[in-house]
């Protein structure tokens, strides 16, 4: 596992998955197994820690050689998953394209090309996603995931996905908000649209301020239609305070509000939010 290492802000390395790493939980072994077995070819994995204990860092580290993945990782204390300043120097490059990947998710085999693939198809398209299984993801959520117990999770997710790379093979749908559960971003893009600091925090509209920001700038959104990832959603804010939780959601709620509610349907996207979470409580 590599750390920081001299930076060369001219040298291209190879696109990376991003993921938050906030102690050892079931859901988040899973992903990395999954990522294990998901063909990332030249794409690395960079594990962006928000304030793990070191033991358990360790121990991460050593389950991860185990499944015999090569990862970076970038310590930290939360904001540091959208923060360049602070992986450019652990990644001693820059690379073209970046995946933000949750860590209560099952990635599927392929995810990566996949979504890549989406950018390379349209010099406009700068953000593309996966679909989800979960309706708290309202932007993406796609009906038809099986959930039961006659089979494993894992073959209920591979099967979904097969199913959909076989009815929707290439289809990209245009989007017009954006959700990081599961999405390549071009680098530069995102850069020139937020060079600097934002309000909000990963988990708390980040996501769909940066969209806002892309489609400002003339760029698109899409959503690959033959691309699924399982998303438990809620599993990540699980592990803080509920009266943490409330406060930060409806901060950065408001204060998305306050950047972007004069456009109707962000008000409206709000309100769907909310009533959405009420019926599917984390």
């Amino acid at each position: 596992m590599r750390s920081n290492r001299a930076l060369r802000e001219n040298e291209l390395i190879p696109d990376q998955v991003l993921l938050p790493f906030r102690g050892i939980a079931d859901f988040f072994v899973r992903c990395l197994a999954a990522l294990s077995e998901a063909r990332l070819g030249d794409v690395g994995v960079t594990l962006v820690d928000t304030g793990t204990p070191d033991a358990e860092v360790a121990r991460m580290a050593g389950f991860c050689k185990d499944l015999g993945l090569d990862l970076t990782l970038v310590r930290g204390t939360g904001r540091e998953i959208f923060d360049r300043k602070y992986l450019l120097p652990a990644w001693g490059g820059v690379p073209r394209r970046v995946i933000m990947l949750n860590s209560d998710t099952i990635p599927t085999p392929g995810f990566a090309q996949r979504l890549l693939g989406a950018l390379d198809l349209d010099p406009k398209r700068k953000f593309a996603s996966a679909v989800s299984t979960t309706p708290l993801d309202i932007i993406i959520h796609r009906a038809g995931f099986e959930d039961g117990s006659e089979t494993t999770l894992l073959e209920r997710v591979y099967r979904y996905h097969q199913q959909r790379q076989a009815r929707y093979a290439g289809q990209v749908t245009d989007c017009a908000f954006a959700n990081m559960t599961c999405a390549a971003l071009d680098w530069a893009a995102w850069a020139e649209v937020a060079p600097g600091e934002t309000p909000f925090d990963y988990g708390h509209h980040y996501d769909l301020h940066i969209g806002n920001l892309l489609r400002d700038a003339g760029y698109t959104l899409g959503v690959c239609e033959d691309c699924a990832v399982y998303h438990i959603g809620h599993a990540t804010f699980r592990q803080v305070e509920f009266e943490q939780l409330y406060d930060n959601l409806l901060g950065r709620t408001l204060q998305y509000i306050d950047r972007w509610g004069h456009l109707p349907e962000h008000f409206a996207l709000m309100h769907e939010m909310l009533y959405t979470s009420e019926r599917f409580p984390h």
